[in-house]
């Protein structure tokens, strides 16, 4: 447990919580959707590897190792 300060006065305890607990999913699958679009955007330029690289990089940080394969 920790303690809040708010300048020289504590204002309480408080637990931390996991970032699951202060992220709603609809916002992983809100991220997942911008990320694939972006992604499909450069794979149709064919001109920027490096960024589809980085997009499937940010990918397998949203979904997980064992999402899906583009």
């Amino acid at each position: 447990m920790g303690r809040t300060r708010l300048g020289n006065v504590t204002e309480g305890d408080y637990r931390l919580q996991p970032p699951e607990a202060a992220i709603d999913p609809s916002e992983d699958a809100v991220s997942i959707d911008a990320t694939n679009a972006m992604r499909a955007s450069f794979a149709a330029s064919d001109m920027a590897p490096a960024v589809l690289k980085f997009l499937d990089a940010l990918l397998v940080l949203l979904i997980g190792s064992s999402g899906p394969k583009h």
